[in-house]
């Protein structure tokens, strides 16, 4: 069985650690959270419990990585693509434009023209669940939009490809 994907990057939080460090690197860091949080030296009321988490996270990055041995799996689709994209837009009509093409996608649950953010649930078909995240920075010029796609589930993810094309009618420059 596959790891949860999402667990490991909790895992790599709770260490501290990124994917690109070396395995040596890991255990440190392992070794000093497990000295910040032992529950004789740790202060507060959840000491136990950050103890608890520190080896569970190294123990499945120990697991994933077979001690080291391979690198740390990201998150990525079963196409090999990246699962994310960005796209210069005109800044006139940019959000709307987002807006308009995310709904021909799936369900906008979140959207905020103010913070620059939309949040789509994608209709795939399936019972996987798939999130389209539109981050739009409104502050450059030409406007940024970075789309990055989460799912349950990578073997039954949408094509990344079909979906960039919904937004390829879009104005980039």
């Amino acid at each position: 069985m596959r790891p949860d994907l999402i667990n490991i990057e909790e895992a790599m939080k709770v260490l501290g650690v990124l994917p690109e460090m070396e395995w040596e690197a890991i255990r440190v860091a392992y070794r000093q959270k497990v000295l910040l949080t032992h529950p004789d030296i740790a202060l507060g009321e959840d000491k136990e419990t950050l103890m608890i988490e520190v080896n569970l996270a190294f123990k499945l990055l120990s697991e994933v990585t077979e001690q080291g041995k391979k690198p740390i799996p990201s998150k990525e689709l079963t196409s090999g693509e990246d699962n994310s994209f960005s796209l210069s837009l005109k800044h006139i009509d940019a959000f709307q434009q987002i807006v308009e093409a995310s709904h021909e996608i799936g369900d906008v649950i979140f959207l905020s023209e103010e913070e620059g953010l939309i949040q789509v649930l994608l209709n795939t078909g399936t019972e996987a669940q798939s999130m389209l995240l539109i981050a739009i920075d409104f502050s450059v010029e030409p406007t940024q939009a970075l789309f990055t796609m989460e799912t349950d589930d990578a073997a039954h993810a949408p094509d990344l490809k079909s979906i960039i094309e919904k937004f390829s009618t879009l104005q980039a420059l």
